[in-house]
Parts: structure tokens; C-alpha cells; sequence
């Protein structure tokens, strides 16, 4: 039911790399772009399942930062392939973290 009606939906966040407030920004030894403090502290408030791993957590772990190339000059396009191929075959996965957290937070009378 949950992936034939898509009753778990993939919630993307664009993120801003230029203008007055980036939300990335490049480590120039390492070439990794990284999220600034605010949206770290941000993502630290925010429990999601990472579609990668499945675990259900908080911060960097639940939200990856996907891209493709430097987030500056990303085209639609460009960053549509790169989503499709990095979140395939996800679902399962993200279905799976939801229903195991939800069940290990229910009591056990309950199940």
C-alpha cells in the first residue's frame, strides 16, 4: 500500500548555493561542499530515515546533500539525472526505517 499509493513521499530541500545567504559552501582544501552552521543546526533539529542507509536519525545523516557538480551552475537537468540515479531503488529502504522505528517506539502490548 505505502509504495503503490505513494503514501511515503520524498521530500526534496533545495539549498542555495550563492546570493545573500548560501546554505553550502565549498571547502577549497578538499573541494566537499559542506552546509553552513545555520542549516546544520537546522538539520540537527530535523528526524527523517536517510533514503541511502535506511537508519532514522537526525542532522547530516537524514538529509544527504546530493549534487551534481558545484550547486552554484547546477542545471535542472543536470541535478534531475543526478537525484534519479543517486535515490534509486530507495523506497523500500525509506518504507523499511519508518515501519522499524515505528515499531520499536510502540509498546510492546500494543503489537
Amino acid at each position: 500500500l505505502l509504495l503503490t499509493r505513494n503514501k511515503v513521499t520524498h521530500i526534496y530541500e533545495m539549498i542555495k548555493a550563492y546570493g545573500s545567504s548560501p546554505q553550502v559552501t565549498q571547502d577549497r582544501g578538499t573541494k566537499n561542499w559542506n552546509r553552513t552552521t545555520s542549516i546544520a543546526v537546522k538539520h540537527g533539529r530535523e528526524y527523517s530515515v536517510n533514503p541511502h542507509s535506511g537508519k532514522y536519525g537526525r542532522g547530516e545523516e537524514h538529509a544527504p546533500l546530493i549534487h551534481a557538480g558545484d550547486p552554484r551552475a547546477n542545471l535542472p537537468s543536470k541535478l534531475r539525472k543526478q537525484l534519479l540515479e543517486a535515490l534509486q531503488e530507495c523506497d523500500p529502504r525509506i518504507v523499511k526505517g519508518w515501519l522499524d522505528t515505528a515499531l520499536a517506539d510502540m509498546p510492546a502490548g500494543d503489537l
